[in-house]
Formats: C-alpha cells, sequence, structure tokens
C-alpha cells in the first residue's frame, strides 16, 4: 500500500491510496463520517480495474489526529470481525 498526500489545505486533505483495494478506504471513510470532528469525508475508486483510491477529510480540528484514531477504530472492528469469523466458523 503506498498512500500520498494529493492536496492539502487548512481543514483539508486529498490522499491517494494505491496498490490496495477499495474496501480499505472505505471502512476508514465510514469510520470518519461517524466522527463529530470530521465536517466531510468522502471516498473515490479511480478506476475498476486499477486499485487506487482517493481520500478527502474536511475537518476544523487536527486531520492527522482524526485520522489516527478513526484508523484505530477500523483497526478494532477488523479484529472483531476475525474474532466473530472464528467462532463461528464452518466445521469440517
Amino acid at each position: 500500500m503506498k498512500i500520498n498526500i494529493e492536496e492539502q489545505k487548512k481543514g483539508s486533505v486529498k490522499l491517494n491510496i494505491d496498490d490496495e483495494d477499495h474496501i480499505i478506504s472505505d471502512i476508514v471513510h465510514h469510520e470518519l463520517l461517524k466522527d463529530k470532528k470530521t465536517s466531510n469525508a468522502g471516498t473515490l475508486k479511480i478506476h475498476p480495474l486499477l486499485k487506487k483510491n482517493e481520500l478527502l477529510i474536511n475537518s476544523d480540528s487536527s486531520i492527522n489526529n482524526i485520522l489516527d484514531s478513526n484508523i484505530d477504530n477500523a483497526i478494532k472492528i477488523s479484529a472483531k470481525l476475525k474474532s466473530e469469523d472464528k467462532k463461528n466458523s464452518v466445521k469440517k
């Protein structure tokens, strides 16, 4: 995965996420939208065949802090999903 800052202004950042499926940016986007410190967040899959995505975040608070905490939330959700999957696995 490669993450680059495409554009950064006061209260706004646009990130390019390359070499990764759109699901990662979708999960983080979902968490960002639940955060009251986030004014707006959006994700865009650049092309259906390319693993290139954009993530746009707007906030009056520190975007780095918001992004860090919401990535942590996304990791917790993924861990919970993995745990639930192990409990409910089909037995051979």
